[in-house]
């Protein structure tokens, strides 16, 4: 029986889809295929949590950062059922260790941000998070992906340096096998049963390994479900914080602008302090100099009482 190295690469353009990628990963969220009893048996790298994924990201993060950039991505390495079920913990081992070593050679190592070996589910795999920056340190995703021909140079070269050495082989290069939604392929194994589905779609496997796959896509659907219900909710969260932000802007404006018909007013206040005062400091003038007046003038009439008493004398 053929044995095929599986290689898969997702592009996430958004936090928030990472987020919701390391939340599976880190087992933050219901995962109903994975089994809670086996949970101490996955390996962890780079990070134990999506908070501590999370951080070791904006870490690496450049400051400018285009609008449609590819922020990460996510690589999925695993077997055929068959094949990761025929070897050893060790030889497993071995096999996902030589696929994250090629993946930091070719991304670089500093560029690797956390991953994770699960074996929890039915068929142990390698999830790992990059960063795609090229030599200058920008997000260049196209360097490492391009076009359809350089994804299919990719699993070549991946399965040539590390699928060889641990007996599995590529994929049929060229085939006209096409990848379809996971929706759709579901629906056709739900719809037609197992038996069918392996002779419509892929030819004489196993019917029992259907079972697998249908148990897989199920839980799929419920993370992809969640995670657009989770994103739903935290596009209305950030709206929400936008028209909040937007509220504590027209506040601030207020507050500024009642500082500064405050701040008028003092400076009118004191201006009129200063001109009562002046005219109050006028007015003590004034009224002392009328009092001075008044006294000459009593002065001068007490002099002509004086004068008229000795005429008449």
């Amino acid at each position: 029986m053929t044995e095929y190295a599986i290689l898969r690469v997702k592009k996430l353009k958004s936090e928030v889809a990472i987020l919701g990628s390391l939340r599976h990963t880190f087992r933050e969220q219901l995962t109903p295929n994975a089994d809670p009893d086996r949970l101490a048996s996955n390996t962890l790298y780079g990070a134990e949590s999506t908070a501590e994924a999370m951080k070791e990201f904006r870490s690496r993060i450049p400051e400018k950062v285009r609008k449609n950039a590819v922020l990460a991505l996510e690589y999925l390495i695993t077997a055929s059922p068959e094949a990761m079920q025929r070897k050893s913990r060790p030889e497993q081992d071995a096999y996902l260790s030589d696929a994250l070593e090629w993946l930091k050679e070719k991304h670089g190592a500093e560029n690797v941000f956390c991953g994770a070996v699960h074996r929890d589910e039915l068929t142990p795999h390698l999830a790992v998070y990059v960063m795609p920056k090229d030599d200058a340190g920008k997000l260049n995703c196209r360097k490492f992906l391009g076009d359809r021909g350089a994804l299919r140079q990719m699993q070549t070269d991946f399965a040539d340096r590390v699928g060889k050495q641990h007996g599995l082989r590529r994929g049929i290069e060229g085939s006209k096998a096409k990848h379809q939604t996971v929706s759709r392929f579901y629906s056709t194994i739900q719809n037609n049963g197992p038996e069918t589905a392996s002779k419509t779609m892929f030819g004489n496997i196993r019917p029992e390994a259907y079972e697998e796959v249908k148990n897989a896509l199920e839980a799929f659907l419920e993370r992809e479900k969640a995670m657009k219900h989770r994103e739903a909710f935290l596009a209305r969260k950030i709206s929400e914080a936008d028209a909040l932000i937007a509220q504590a802007d027209q506040v601030k404006q207020e507050l500024r602008e009642e500082r500064q018909i405050r701040y008028a007013a003092e400076i009118a206040r004191d201006g009129y302090k200063q001109r009562f005062e002046s005219l109050l400091a006028e007015y003590k003038t004034m009224d002392q100099a009328r009092m001075d007046a008044i006294d000459q003038m009593r002065h001068y009439r007490d002099l002509i009482s004086e004068n008229r008493r000795d005429l008449d004398l």
